[in-house]
């Protein structure tokens, strides 16, 4: 199964909210009108929000917003496949 890391760097977000438009069951609007990617961590030494997503339909929507924000502020990488 191939897993991939979906990476937010919400410094970096400008709540333009085009990831909640295309994937509302994971990018939500926050009261400081950016958004949160739900049921993500974040990781403590680059300060980014993570989360591992396993399905083709989750990369295929992570990919989509990924492309639509206007600030690069999310990242899709695929991970190394585990033995």
């Amino acid at each position: 199964m191939t897993k991939y890391k979906v990476m937010f760097d919400r410094e970096t977000c400008i709540g333009a909210v085009a990831c909640a438009m295309i994937a509302p069951e994971y990018w939500k609007i926050a009261p400081d009108q950016k958004v949160d990617l739900e049921k993500s961590k974040q990781n403590k030494e680059t300060g980014k929000y993570e989360l591992i997503i396993t399905t083709e339909k989750e990369y295929s929507l992570h990919k989509d917003a990924e492309h639509a924000c206007p600030v690069a502020a999310i990242k899709v990488i695929k991970l190394e496949n585990q033995i």
